[in-house]
């Protein structure tokens, strides 16, 4: 009579048949799946072949294979590059998307949740932190291409200019030169109409129509 072998060996012979090492896991007693996260089937061998064919494994094969490859992405692309950890960063940008604070990460529940599923250990926030440079950086050249095409943005910068004080020079229409000796010229009467054009925007307005604007204009101007 043939001596009985070793159970954790004919596992691993049966792992080998169908080319999962990569895939299954065996302890010497059960058969692990990883895509599936459950026990394999591991009484006789065509149960164990059957679960590796079914459907749902096969799905789950196919993400599984989908993130391993993602992950191996990002170490190329985190070595390759400036950035040191892709995940980390990808994880800093996205809670910043959702407006999420960093803080929420030290969870305990919600980081094992988290790294159960990514696969990988989570940043801490502080480690969060040092990456906002990245993110800021990554984004900086976006809104920059936003903000200049606006054609009023000079417009915009340089009534910015004058608000704060500095010395900035306007291409100003000879035509228009006239009517600024109707224009407050002192500090206190600008801030005097600033108070009194405020309330147009005021929270509690429901409704202002054109004609009312028009005629709320040009009685707070002769009250001035």
């Amino acid at each position: 009579m043939p001596p009985k072998r070793n159970r954790a060996a004919v596992l691993r012979e049966w792992i080998a048949k169908i080319d999962g090492n990569s895939v299954y896991t065996t302890d010497g007693r059960v058969i692990f799946c990883e895509p599936c996260q459950q026990q394999a089937p591991s009484d006789q061998f065509f149960q164990f072949k059957q679960h590796n064919q079914t459907s749902k494994h096969q799905k789950n094969l196919q993400r599984f294979k989908e993130k391993h490859n993602q992950q191996k992405q990002q170490f190329i692309q985190s070595t390759s590059s400036n950035i040191p950890d892709n995940f980390t960063y990808e994880s800093c940008s996205a809670l910043i998307s959702a407006n999420i604070p960093f803080h929420k990460i030290e969870n305990d529940e919600f980081r094992k949740f988290l790294e159960k599923h990514c696969g990988r250990s989570l940043p801490t926030k502080n480690t969060m932190y040092n990456y906002l440079d990245h993110c800021f950086n990554k984004v900086l050249p976006l809104f920059k291409n936003l903000s200049y095409s606006n054609i009023g943005l000079e417009t915009i910068a340089q009534i910015c200019q004058i608000l704060s004080g500095h010395d900035t020079e306007c291409n100003i229409p000879p035509d228009l030169i006239p009517y600024y000796k109707y224009a407050p010229i002192t500090s206190v009467d600008v801030e005097r109409s600033f108070s009194v054009y405020k309330s147009i925007l005021a929270d509690n307005r429901m409704k202002f129509t054109p004609k009312n604007l028009e005629m709320y204009l040009i009685c707070n101007f002769n009250l001035s």
